[in-house]
């Protein structure tokens, strides 16, 4: 048979650990913070005209190929990380 625990004895567990560390102890190790890149790296948003095919391979996938020499009119060019311009 078990001994019965009283509810004053399971809070005061809880709260057992609460004064081991003196006040006067450093506080601890902070992680290593990530160094920020500070490069920019710049994206352009733009329109192409494409054939239906293209269009539902690109839908599908996610990405598609030019052909060779297209020309892209840039509608817009920010930065990937902080999307400024």
């Amino acid at each position: 048979m078990g001994t019965a625990v009283g509810r004053d004895q399971l809070e005061l567990k809880i709260f057992s650990t609460l004064f081991d560390t003196p006040l006067d102890a450093p506080p601890p190790a902070a992680a290593p913070v990530k160094a920020r890149i500070s490069a920019h790296v710049r994206i352009v948003a733009t329109e192409i005209k494409v054939e239906d095919r293209i269009a539902k391979a690109a839908d599908f996938r996610g990405s598609f190929t030019t052909t060779t020499e297209t020309r892209v009119d840039a509608l817009e060019v920010y930065c990937r990380a902080c999307r400024r311009s």
